[in-house]
């Protein structure tokens, strides 16, 4: 299991790769448009595949042939 120093560790090494490869020697405006523009697509693809997560267990529950034949622990974990 990793610790939280081992974590910040490891996250500070890639923040400083990060930096290098995106800042340094940079325009700051033009790579602040990019990397804002890379965090607003990659949001909102974590967003559709959140919503498309919940649809599936919306249908997988709606869908009496099918909940019914689950057993009582995967049913509990679909409802909530």
């Amino acid at each position: 299991m990793t610790t939280i120093e081992e974590f910040e560790q490891e996250y500070r090494q890639f923040r400083t790769k990060y930096f290098e490869k995106h800042f340094v020697d940079k325009d700051i405006r033009d790579v602040m448009y990019e990397i804002s523009k890379e965090v607003v697509v990659d949001l909102a693809s974590l967003y559709a595949k959140t919503c498309m997560l919940v649809d599936t267990f919306s249908i997988l529950r709606s869908d009496k042939d099918f909940f019914n034949g689950l057993d009582d622990d995967t049913k509990q974990i679909l409802k909530s």
